[in-house]
């Protein structure tokens, strides 16, 4: 009876076993379709310019029509946009 115990609980981790190896031969072959774009060579100027372009839009279009300051301290309302001015009276 002993033997039978045994022979029975060799078997299921024999099953086991087997199953964790296909799972991951399965994995590995699944991983391998799996493809990155890469480029072969890192450029950092495109990559910076990649990242930074849409925040640079943004802050031109707050920038452009207020005469180049973000928050004008001496300024004449022009079109509902704050406009900058350097030059002033005494």
């Amino acid at each position: 009876m002993l033997l039978r115990k045994k022979r029975g609980q060799l078997a299921i981790f024999v099953i086991v076993a087997l199953v964790i190896v296909f799972a991951v031969v399965f994995f590995l072959l699944l991983r391998r379709g799996v493809k990155l774009d890469i480029e072969e060579e890192f450029n950092p100027q495109s990559f910076v310019r990649t990242c930074t372009k849409q925040s640079i839009q943004q802050a031109l279009e707050i920038v452009m029509p207020q005469g180049g300051v973000i928050e004008p301290s001496n300024y004449k309302l022009y079109n509902n946009n704050k406009v900058e001015y350097i030059c002033y009276g005494f």
